[in-house]
């Protein structure tokens, strides 16, 4: 056998988590805008968040912010069941060694497959046992092409989240059908006037403190880290 089906394991499994790193990066940030870390150094706020081991505990913790500030938001409430689902998916590989199992019957073809490692109770001892509970090549890319879809979509919710913060006065599109009255609707903390005059003024770029370095967003995503200034959040039009 030659060494390309190992190859194309490791590139799908390493795909697979770099992608997993940017959907818990994603969670943070709605963490962050569902709290009202928009005008605070959100050092402190990030060493506690990652400080929690499980993701798990990180997402109750996002959505316990979320329900406090804004009630219940079909919206995040599909985004959380997503997160759920795909968690449970990272569950599978995070702790998997990759293993070749041989054919057993004609029909068969050498195996390449994540699975328990060998001396765990759980270890396939065969090529139908790791068939029917290994993952694949092509389990992973699935994982990888659904995460790449969560993380946007969280990128989007966190984006709308933050630009509400800067632009109070512009309803948060979230969920289209839901009134200004209702129990399910964003309720908007006050802000200063320093914020809504910079609000005014932003084009595209976020500049937020953090610490010794200065995080940039643009539309929710971000771009880069660069030396900090003393100012807690400046509006940069590019």
């Amino acid at each position: 056998m030659s060494a390309e089906p190992w190859k194309n394991l490791q590139m799908a499994y390493a795909d697979a988590m770099w992608t997993w790193a940017s959907v818990e990066t994603q969670v943070f940030v709605i963490y962050l805008a569902a709290i009202g870390a928009l005008n605070l150094d959100i050092r402190p706020i990030r060493a506690a968040f990652f400080s929690i081991n499980s993701f798990e505990m990180r997402l109750t913790t996002t959505n316990a912010a979320v329900k406090e500030r804004w009630g219940k938001v079909p919206r995040w409430i599909a985004l959380l069941e997503r997160c759920k689902k795909a968690s449970g998916q990272r569950g599978r590989i995070a702790h998997r060694e990759g293993r070749v199992f041989w054919p057993e019957k004609p029909h068969q073809k050498p195996l390449v497959v994540l699975c328990e490692p060998f001396w765990h109770h759980a270890s396939p001892q065969n090529w139908g046992t790791a068939k029917s509970t290994g993952v694949d090549e092509d389990m992973l890319l699935q994982f990888k092409t659904e995460w790449h879809r969560l993380n946007y979509d969280l990128a989007e919710f966190g984006k709308d989240l933050w630009q509400q913060e800067l632009q109070p006065t512009s309803p948060l599109a979230t969920d289209s059908a839901r009134s200004s009255k209702s129990k399910n609707s964003l309720r908007r903390r006050p802000e200063s006037t320093s914020t809504l005059a910079a609000a005014q003024t932003i084009s595209s770029v976020t500049i937020i403190n953090d610490g010794p370095l200065l995080t940039l967003l643009s539309e929710g995503a971000l771009i880069a880290h660069l030396p900090s200034q003393p100012s807690k959040l400046c509006q940069h039009n590019i």
